[in-house]
């Protein structure tokens, strides 16, 4: 299995559990977690890799396709 990397400062959205759909920011990687923080939480939670997806609508890697659902 590929081992995922995120960076600190990456915004990252929840893909399922109890914070599902979540958007929040890596603060840390160690191992196989991140430190991520949510909006306005004054904690970090510690969330394992494969729970994380990198958030599209902020890293700017949105296509037309996703956009718009029209794909050109």
């Amino acid at each position: 299995m590929k081992r995922r990397t995120l960076q600190p400062g990456a915004t990252v959205r929840m893909t399922e559990g109890a914070f599902e759909g979540l958007r929040g920011t890596v603060e840390s990687v160690r191992g196989t977690f991140a430190q991520v923080r949510f909006a306005d939480w004054k904690l970090s939670v510690a969330i394992a890799l494969h729970l994380l997806e990198e958030d599209p609508r902020a890293s700017g890697n949105l296509t037309k396709t996703k956009m718009n659902g029209v794909g050109r």
